[in-house]
């Protein structure tokens, strides 16, 4: 298994990306002054 971190500002962008591909979510992150989202995908 392969984790994949991603720090972007564009969420739905990135989430529309990788549900094309064999990823999972497995977690989001929210920063509290809006900077940038955090995500953690795990590829097979």
């Amino acid at each position: 298994m392969q984790l994949i971190y991603i720090h972007t500002n564009n969420l739905f962008e990135v989430v529309r990306k990788y549900e094309k591909k064999q990823a999972h979510l497995v977690a989001i992150t929210c920063p509290e002054y809006g900077k940038r989202y955090k995500l953690i995908y795990t590829l097979k």
